[in-house]
């Protein structure tokens, strides 16, 4: 039984899976010479069904994006003020 937000998701992802497709805007106001890694697209789309589609969403959201140094934390975090600006 997942016990995490982490594993709820993994679970979820893995048998209804979660749209991986990010909004234009987004898409729109990142740096075209730096494109999303594989990885941070998934991150950035669990951000998103987070925000959008879970039904146990806490609010106010507190959320940790825990990966490694060098792996594109910067670009992660502007696609999700662009998500939290709209």
């Amino acid at each position: 039984m997942p016990q995490t937000l982490r594993e709820v998701m993994d679970v979820f992802w893995q048998y209804k899976g979660i749209p991986a497709e990010l909004p234009d805007y987004v898409i729109q106001n990142l740096n075209p010479s730096m494109p999303l890694r594989p990885y941070q697209g998934e991150a950035l789309a669990r951000l998103f069904w987070y925000f959008n589609g879970f039904q146990g969403r806490v609010r106010p959201a507190h959320l940790l994006f825990h990966i490694a140094t060098g792996s594109g934390k910067t670009l992660i975090m502007a696609a999700s003020i662009l998500k939290l600006y709209e």
